[in-house]
């Protein structure tokens, strides 16, 4: 057979076997946590309150279709994990096997037809210090179930978070960091279009109407972050020399509109620390000076020439900041407050916790909601929320774990230039910024499961651009 006859026989298959895992993730991890987070009629209710069915589901582990969410999940990590043709597996690794390098590890989709290679999925690594934190988390959680509150609860709630790693593990073996980031944009840009699909078909899209927010099937919070991701791995498509850009930038545009109709602040401001970072972290020095003192003197002349002008500064960029919600603005909408109540109950167990995702029970929910004056089932807050889950050992361990990840995303982005690591970096930036007035990073939702992901990379393969899974045909 000549070289492009073999060629022309190989590229299907090749085609399939790099793509495979890729639409395996996104249609399993994009119907499962739709199905486990989002509801088509969330846009009607009043303030898009959670009902007294949603509380109870929360203390309880869920519905059958949660359950069934996360089964699939972990099933999924499973099958990404066995052993395929031309890949490792997990099971050499148990056995203390040693795994091909990256710089040996042939991406699928590059390699030249005709040379009969076969793609390698890389194995599995413990030895390095952020695969130690994640794990010394996760043995935590599962230590804290013996003092829990609810140990019941504590361990279906430890299965979830298994469920979900095994999850992380598959995807972050059989997907490139760049697939992750495709992923992402295209599970998140599905979540915007069935949101707004949602509202047109029941007439609450109404943008010009005071005090609208875009909510689609789930919380205007929930939305911004799902928009704000959407934006950032847009954005990391476009700063990719190997892409077209049309798409993305289309993308990013859409994102954007949609993020500021969410009004959703957390989301926003997690966007705005994010982007910056992803420029700073590779400009030379000099243009970081130039660049600063531009801006310096740019926000300078703005506020002169709006104190010139008789503008109330200090009025409109509150304003600006709150997207127009100015409503509780002196204590965060209420945060503050909740915070404060939830830090006496945290120093009644500082060490230890209540228990791995034990403290709201249905007593905790009715004495803070109570307080609250509003229902509430987290702390809008996932430091809190992990504080008072797992204590300070737990906490510690978490944001031990989370800095070292963004220490090595920083130095993969350097080193690299790969959008798949400014993807990861950009991630766990903006959910260090968002996790501090929501508690989305802190529980097992589609976002925080991509960010996961993305650490996945960084601790378990460590230094490597992650081939995608052989075809097992």
């Amino acid at each position: 057979m000549n070289p492009m006859s073999q060629a022309l026989t190989q590229s299907p298959s090749l085609a399939r076997a790099a793509m495979q895992p890729l639409w395996i993730v996104v249609a399993v991890v994009g119907v499962a946590f739709f199905l486990g987070e989002h509801d088509w009629g969330k846009s009607q209710l009043v303030d898009f309150a959670p009902s007294d069915e949603e509380l109870v589901s929360a203390v309880q582990g869920g519905d059958a279709w949660r359950q069934l969410a996360f089964l699939s999940i972990g099933a999924m990590g499973v099958f990404l994990l066995l052993p395929r043709s031309g890949a490792t597996g997990i099971l050499p690794v148990l056995r203390g096997a040693d795994c091909q390098s990256a710089s040996k590890i042939r991406h699928v989709g590059n390699l030249p037809h005709g040379t009969g290679e076969t793609p390698v999925a890389p194995a599995i690594r413990f030895d390095n210090a952020l695969a130690l934190l994640m794990l010394m988390y996760l043995a935590w959680c599962l230590a804290s179930i013996m003092w829990s509150v609810e140990p019941m609860m504590s361990g279906k709630r430890w299965m979830v978070l298994m469920l979900c790693f095994l999850g992380v593990l598959g995807t972050s073996r059989c997907l490139s960091r760049q697939e992750l980031c495709s992923a992402a944009m295209t599970i998140m840009a599905g979540y915007a279009a069935i949101g707004l699909l949602a509202e047109l078909s029941l007439g609450t899209f109404r943008p010009w109407q005071a005090g609208y927010r875009f909510g689609g099937t789930v919380h205007p919070n929930a939305q911004g972050v799902y928009c704000a991701i959407l934006c950032l791995a847009a954005v990391c498509k476009i700063i990719d020399p190997t892409r077209r850009k049309p798409l993305a930038i289309g993308l990013c545009a859409i994102s954007i509109v949609l993020l500021l109709l969410t009004k959703s602040r957390a989301a926003l401001a997690g966007l705005a620390a994010a982007l910056p970072v992803l420029w700073l972290v590779r400009a030379r020095v000099k243009t970081k000076v130039l660049v600063a003192g531009g801006a310096v003197l740019a926000v300078t002349a703005a506020l002169l020439a709006a104190t010139l002008a008789g503008i109330d500064v200090k009025r409109e960029a509150t304003d600006a900041v709150l997207l127009g919600r100015s409503d509780d603005a002196e204590s965060l909408s209420g945060r503050v407050p909740l915070w404060s109540e939830l830090l006496t109950y945290a120093a009644q167990r500082p060490l230890l916790g209540y228990g791995y995702d034990a403290f709201w029970t249905p007593t905790h929910i009715e004495d803070v909601s109570a307080f609250a004056e509003w229902a509430i089932h987290t702390a809008h807050s996932s430091y809190i929320d992990v504080l008072l889950s797992v204590g300070v050992v737990g906490a510690g361990l978490a944001l031990a774990a989370t800095a070292t990840a963004v220490g090595r995303a920083a130095a993969a982005y350097v080193r690299s230039g790969d959008p798949g690591a400014a993807f990861a970096l950009g991630l766990l930036v903006f959910g260090l910024v968002n996790a501090s007035m929501e508690s989305t990073f802190g529980q097992p939702h589609c976002v925080s499961f991509l960010a996961a992901c993305g650490v996945g990379h960084l601790a378990f393969f460590p230094g490597e651009v992650t081939a995608p899974c052989a075809s097992s045909t």
